[in-house]
């Protein structure tokens, strides 16, 4: 895959992002490639971000420093130190 490869995104006041389930036999290769199932991040409601799922059945998924998955949501969580 290369390029915006899949979006299931809604980013619209309150809207909630979509789920997204990628699956090989072999090897998932999503090098270079972007995944968004973005929710919104203003308005009411439930808005959040979405799920992304990744699976090879047999050997491996494949990632470069150019693989980007955007889950982006209104309400992040917040680090914390203990």
């Amino acid at each position: 895959m290369s390029g915006l490869a899949v979006q299931a995104s809604d980013t619209a006041n309150g809207a909630k992002g979509g789920v997204i389930t990628i699956e090989a036999l072999l090897d998932l290769d999503v090098k270079n490639s972007s995944t968004e199932a973005k929710g919104s991040t203003s308005g009411g409601g439930g808005q959040k971000g979405g799920t992304v799922n990744f699976r090879s059945f047999t050997t491996g998924i494949l990632t470069d420093g150019n693989s980007k998955i955007d889950v982006t949501e209104a309400t992040l969580p917040t680090a914390s130190s203990t």
